[in-house]
């Protein structure tokens, strides 16, 4: 029994399957947003949400894309610094130690 739920055929039609029976739920669509915000000025809230929304679908994928780029500019950033700090490591007096100075004429 645990093969045929673990096998990719049968995801693949779990999937088909559930896509079949939301489909009318997600039959909605902005022409219909915007003839129901027309007809009747009390739904016109339902109008603005399907503008606001199709807005922030719109963005998503710009915001999604620019947050994937940042991370991997920081994370190149971060493996560039550690790498130069591994090769040329920044050289520092031991701890203890007194270095002294030549006194300077003026």
């Amino acid at each position: 029994m645990r093969r045929i739920i673990a096998s990719p055929i049968a995801t693949v039609a779990f999937a088909l399957l559930l896509v079949a029976a939301l489909e009318s739920v997600a039959g909605a669509c902005p022409t219909c947003g915007e003839a129901l915000g027309h007809q009747d000025a009390a739904h016109n809230g339902v109008a603005k949400g399907f503008y606001y929304s199709i807005l922030f679908m719109m963005g998503m994928p710009y915001l999604v894309l620019s947050t994937f780029c940042g991370c991997m500019y920081w994370k190149v950033r971060r493996a560039r610094a550690a790498k130069a700090m591994k090769t040329n490591p920044p050289t520092t007096p031991a701890v203890g130690r007194v270095e002294t100075r030549e006194p300077v004429e003026v």
